[in-house]
């Protein structure tokens, strides 16, 4: 009795073997659920992040025979698990971009019959994210996670997406961001050390930039240093060296901003909208030194000419360019 129960399985196994036996890649159904983002350092561009996570593939080498009155399926829990996993067939998966080895919480393996193995496991790990500032700090970033097989190529396994487990726990809150969503792309990379393919599947955490702080606590601060300049177009010409003195401290200001948001972010070979910003408000106070020298050099009555214009154009231009900087910025334009 016990040769004819196992018959079909040993012949199921050596079938696995024979040359030309995978002429379809295997299926490994993966899903994952974002339980919560601990940390997100934006200057060396990596996240810390737990997640639950469930695989499930079958294989002949897993099916079996349940003795009489067994409860199936079968469950391995920690290390029992792993050994399982060894002893049958595993699809080798792992996060690509991961900075470190994770950290896993006891992973459970259920084992059916037919060779069905469902793998759940919890983890927290550090993962490295591509990160796009230019539009900072209204910005939206995706945070990838990257899983191939480690070992089984294209030709041997395909990842499928578990979209109804894949998702994210909406209760939990991120300093300075919301979550706005979990999407999945189904792609291949080739391995140029290997000269090989392997499918991928990308699980990306949309995140967007709650802007409040960058708006109250430094651009708003900052146009009021660069109306403060204007003050210049109200003083006499008695006063020039006091004029020199407001710009001059304006621009010593602003600049100290920018060494303070610069901290924010890693060395980035482009400007942000924020860096656009401070662009423009230097700008504007480094014309109005212009124009208060000029000024000084002209007879009285231009010299009122042109302060009367500049309580005007000055508000007027800079407000129209710091429009269009945050409406960039907003839009994506």
């Amino acid at each position: 009795m016990t040769t004819m129960s196992t018959a079909p399985t040993v012949l199921a196994l050596l079938a696995t073997l024979a040359p030309g036996a995978h002429a379809q890649p295997r299926d490994v159904e993966l899903g994952l659920f974002l339980v919560d983002i601990t940390a997100l350092d934006e200057r060396i561009e990596i996240y810390t992040a737990e997640f639950d996570v469930i695989a499930r593939w079958q294989h002949p080498r897993a099916a079996f025979t349940p003795a009489p009155g067994e409860e199936v399926p079968r469950l391995f829990v920690g290390p029992a698990a792993e050994t399982y996993l060894d002893s049958t067939w595993n699809p080798e998966l792992f996060a690509v971009n991961r900075a470190r080895p994770a950290t896993d919480i006891r992973p459970r393996v259920y084992g059916h019959p037919d060779g069905t193995v469902v793998l759940r496991v919890r983890f927290q790990n550090d993962l490295r994210a591509r990160m796009d500032f230019r539009k900072f700090p209204f910005d939206k970033q995706a945070l990838p996670v990257i899983v191939e097989s480690l070992e089984h190529d294209v030709d041997e396994v395909r990842i499928v997406p578990n979209n109804g487990f894949t998702g994210f726990d909406e209760s939990f809150e991120i300093p300075e961001w919301s979550v706005a969503d979990l999407t999945v792309e189904e792609s291949h990379h080739l391995r140029p050390q290997e000269g090989q393919e392997y499918d991928r599947l990308t699980f990306n955490v949309h995140l967007e930039r709650n802007s409040g702080y960058y708006l109250w606590k430094i651009m708003l601060p900052i146009m009021v240093i660069v109306m403060i300049s204007w003050i210049v177009f109200w003083m006499s010409e008695e006063m020039l060296g006091r004029r020199a003195g407001i710009s001059a401290t304006g621009m010593l200001t602003v600049i100290a901003y920018q060494f303070v948001v610069g901290g924010f972010l890693p060395r980035l070979p482009y400007q942000t909208t924020l860096d656009w910003f401070m662009l423009v408000s230097l700008m504007v106070i480094a014309a109005t030194m212009f124009v208060t020298l000029l000024g000084s050099r002209s007879q009285p009555e231009r010299r009122t000419a042109i302060d009367k214009s500049c309580r005007i154009a000055f508000p007027a231009v800079y407000y129209a360019a710091v429009g269009l900087v945050v409406l960039l910025g907003v839009t994506g334009g």
